[in-house]
């Protein structure tokens, strides 16, 4: 054979066989190349050559040998020649230390150079630079390896990275000029360009605006920033955050501390040290926001502390002047003394005419009155404080009475008084001003009096019309469902309430209630919730006596509710039977003891007796919910009798308070103020209430286990008997018995 250059190391053809082992019941091979007729394969077993063709040995089509009959068991006893098809060699190779030259070439497979220096993938159309498998039409792959455009002029235009459409339409491009030394990113849309790293991170748009974390959305402005930012320099760095949440608002920071200025988005705030709930809000430690004529001497600050104080005034010793309308109507002077200017008066200096007056003096006084000639002895209400006492006087700041009095139309000769604070703690709001309310509704009054002040005190809400005493409400806006709740030796004990618009009473320490519901009574817990199922009506040891209905119970029997559904066992028609013969009739003992003979005669079963019943019959009875067994625990206590008595008024008596003299100390100032001798109305004893008599009686108190109750506390067991179940139980034995009889009858009538 004829070749150019080198002798190849390979032939461009060689013959081609294969082997099989035989099973001596495989009939079907696989042939590892096509063929088209049985002929074109030479065929032998065990070294016998076979005879191709239908009926004879075998048949070859496609890459399918089929024997008539199996070969025998062997090991590459199965031998198989293809005639006259040669396998094609995969290259034709050049000696590797000779050079190939060519004008040009073709590759049809792949392309290797030096392993993965370049590598060409026929099959994906992809290169790879550095690796044999690349992922993309181009890939380079190693480390710190750079990919260099380099221009040969140093004034021509930019090297570059262009991008084009399928029609060959320039889209943009990424270079770096040789002469400018610029490098460019270029879009020729008006598309923005995007920058990502997993998500978009930065975008610029054709207007030149740019986007720094807005999610895909476009820049509003030439800077558009989605959270916060930094400026860093020599002097002043600061920094502006978003804060996105409950509370929405923009901060403005010195790098290094917090809170300086915050600027809040829904409502227009401006905070300094604070997230601002107010249009200004600062908050810093022992800060001042002050206003001043620094010429003039004088200012206005607000000031906040280290404690617990606010401070609003002038820094300056300056008085301190409120106005409106342009004209003062009020003065703080630099001793604490304040003055309220009335209508129509221009005077100024404190002690003159003056609505109201606070006086800095012993003691501390804040008067309401016309003290025209500064007597202070004038008409008014004086609230004084002396070290820890404080008083609240009708008359001048120097007078006593016997009560505060609060009236209306104070233009009148006497006016009308509807509320009344006595000096022993007596109170009257309303028509009771005055008296005594019992509380039993006897006095044709309308009002409210808390009487007295000692632990016997009680209040009484009384009405004398058609209106309800007392409304208890809560508001549109009010949360939680109680109105009212009860409390008892520092426990909270039960509430009424409304949840749902239904009216209910509950007992906390049982989270049990009761509740108005569709013309029904529902039971509730505590917060007036409706509950299913839980609770019970009466108690083993506290029993309603009758209940009378309409109609009967309605007791739960739906099958979705159910499970375990069985008919009667024999020991349970065995138990159902003696059962049946137990009902007899007797009288209750508590009505024997009430009524003697005339109690009524009832009828029914003993529980004991239907106990011993299921017990005969190998069943435990308090498996059966037909059968009732309680057991508590009780005390009985002999409570006194009660006498009657009857109301007693509180008693009064005036005493003469002496007159004090006036006291100054070392430097004229007054310690101890003068003041004229006067009756005051004082206690002399307390008010009683009406009591009724209550004949001695024995309480019983109940404990439902052996751990509540005290030593020495009664145990005590009481049966009872579901009736419609265990006529129920009854009835399923009975017609199970009737069910058995007929079948008998039928059998012996049939013989």
């Amino acid at each position: 054979m004829a070749y150019l250059g080198p002798k190849p190391s390979q032939t461009l053809a060689t013959p081609t066989s294969q082997y099989f082992n035989g099973t001596g019941s495989q009939t079907v091979f696989t042939l590892n190349r096509a063929v088209n007729v049985s002929e074109d394969l030479e065929v032998f077993v065990n070294n016998i050559q076979q005879e191709p063709g239908v009926g004879k040995s075998y048949t070859a089509s496609g890459t399918t040998l089929t024997f008539d009959a199996a070969p025998s068991s062997g090991t590459a006893n199965v031998y198989v020649v293809y005639r006259g098809l040669a396998e094609v060699t995969t290259r034709l190779e050049h000696d590797a230390n000779s050079a190939l030259a060519a004008t040009t070439g073709t590759f049809s497979g792949d392309l290797t150079v030096d392993t993965n220096t370049l590598y060409v993938d026929s099959t994906n159309n992809r290169v790879g630079i550095g690796t044999s498998s690349p992922s993309a039409p181009l890939q380079v792959k190693g480390t710190n390896i750079p990919i260099v455009s380099q221009s040969t002029s140093t004034n021509a235009g930019p090297n570059y990275l262009l991008f084009t459409d399928s029609a060959s339409t320039d889209l943009g491009y990424v270079g770096y000029g040789a002469g400018n030394k610029n490098l460019y990113l270029v879009n020729y849309s008006s598309d923005p360009i995007i920058f990502f790293n997993g998500s978009e991170k930065m975008r610029i748009d054709s207007s030149g605006n740019v986007g720094i974390g807005l999610n895909g959305a476009s820049p509003a402005s030439k800077l558009h920033v989605n959270g916060s930012f930094r400026q860093t320099g020599a002097t002043a760095p600061f920094e502006w955050t978003v804060n996105a949440g409950a509370t929405d608002y923009y901060k403005l920071n010195s790098v290094g501390y917090s809170d300086n200025i915050i600027i809040a988005t829904a409502a227009g705030n401006v905070g300094i040290g604070a997230v601002p709930t107010k249009t200004l809000d600062i908050n810093t430690a022992s800060a001042t926001f002050r206003i001043r004529n620094a010429s003039a001497g004088n200012d206005f600050a607000f000031k906040t502390t280290a404690g617990p104080v606010s401070v609003i005034g002038c820094e300056a010793n300056t008085s301190l002047a409120l106005m409106t309308n342009n004209t003062e109507k009020m003065r703080i002077d630099t001793a604490g003394n304040v003055t309220i200017q009335p209508a129509g008066t221009t005077t100024r200096s404190f002690g003159e005419t003056v609505a109201i007056k606070v006086d800095q003096g012993a003691p501390t006084r804040l008067s309401v009155r016309n003290d025209t000639n500064n007597s202070n002895s004038s008409a008014g209400v004086t609230v004084s404080a002396s070290g820890n006492s404080w008083a609240i006087e009708c008359g001048a700041y120097n007078k006593n009475v016997n009560a505060l009095t609060f009236g209306v139309d104070a233009t009148a000769a006497t006016p009308g008084v509807k509320m009344r604070l006595n000096t022993d703690g007596r109170f009257w709001v309303g028509q009771a001003i005055g008296t005594t309310l019992g509380g039993n509704g006897s006095e044709a009054l309308t009002g409210i009096m808390h009487h007295s002040t000692s632990v016997n005190s009680y209040t009484v809400i009384q009405s004398n019309g058609s209106n309800a005493p007392l409304y208890v409400a809560r508001g549109p806006n009010a949360t939680g469902n109680a109105f009212i709740y009860f409390g008892e030796n520092g426990s909270y004990t039960g509430a009424i309430g409304t949840a749902g618009g239904r009216l209910f009473i509950a007992d906390s320490a049982q989270n049990t209630g009761i509740s108005f519901y569709q013309a029904c009574l529902i039971p509730t817990n505590i917060n007036g919730t409706a509950v299913d199922n839980t609770y019970d009506c009466g108690h083993p040891s506290y029993r309603w006596d009758d209940i009378r209905a309409t109609n009967g119970t309605i007791q739960t029997s739906d099958a979705n509710e159910k499970q375990q559904i069985a008919a009667l066992t024999d020991a349970e028609m065995t138990a159902a039977k003696a059962i049946s013969a137990l009902f007899k009739t007797f009288k209750w003992n508590d009505s024997v003891a009430e009524k003697g003979d005339a109690a009524r005669t009832h009828a029914g079963v003993i529980a004991q007796d239907v106990q011993a019943a299921m017990t005969a019959a190998g069943l435990d009875a308090g498996d059966y919910a037909f059968f009732i067994s309680d057991t508590w625990w009780e005390t009985q206590t002999e409570v006194p009798a009660v006498e009657a008595a009857d109301a007693v008024d509180a008693v009064y008596e005036d005493v003469v308070i002496p007159a004090v003299e006036e006291e100054l100390d070392e430097d004229g100032t007054v310690i101890v103020e003068a003041q004229p001798e006067r009756i005051q109305n004082r206690l002399v004893s307390e008010a009683i209430l009406a009591v009724e008599a209550v004949a001695a009686y024995t309480r019983t108190d109940t404990y439902d286990t052996a751990q509540e109750a005290p030593e020495g506390a009664t145990e005590r067991t009481r049966m009872g008997i579901r009736y419609p179940e265990l006529l129920a139980f009854i009835g399923a034995a009975t017609e199970q018995r009737l069910s058995n009889i007929e079948t008998r009858l039928a059998a012996l009538e049939a013989n």
